[in-house]
């Protein structure tokens, strides 16, 4: 886990983690800045407890948090492609989408001693169909354990 601040902000809005001392609890939320410990005494008047600004999906209001760390991502495994796969018929995968001999699947097979090891990294990934542009690599979110050793 890396943990921005502001010297780290380079001001591109993006999904994130964040989170205060007083709860463990990592959210992912949209961040729309950080501000700068300079300006920080002038943002407190207005209500602005901690640094971190994100958007709440739940009540669409702008939150304040302490910390706030990039989300970090892993290819997916086999099984949880085929999972992923199996939620929605229109899913699909192809592997070296650039070569003329490339094929596109809906259904992933894989040895059974192999279901935890990563898919191919030239494997792609799209949705109800669509053009080139729609190929994807399968990532998902590796999750933010935050203890002690982190919060320092």
């Amino acid at each position: 886990m890396k943990k921005v601040t502001f010297k780290d902000w380079d001001g591109n809005q993006r999904e994130m983690y964040v989170w205060n001392d007083t709860y463990k609890k990592p959210y992912k939320r949209f961040v729309t800045a950080i501000i700068d410990s300079q300006k920080y005494l002038e943002y407190k008047r207005f209500d602005v407890k901690y640094p971190v600004l994100a958007l709440c999906e739940e009540d669409d209001k702008v939150h304040c948090y302490q910390h706030c760390a990039d989300i970090e991502k892993r290819l997916m495994t086999n099984r949880e492609l085929s999972d992923w796969l199996n939620e929605d018929r229109r899913r699909e995968y192809c592997i070296d989408i650039c070569s003329s001999s490339a094929v596109v699947e809906k259904i992933f097979k894989y040895k059974l001693s192999e279901e935890n090891k990563q898919v191919p990294s030239k494997l792609r990934i799209r949705e109800g169909g669509g053009d080139f542009s729609d190929w994807k690599q399968p990532l998902v979110d590796l999750p933010l354990n935050i203890g002690k050793e982190e919060q320092q």
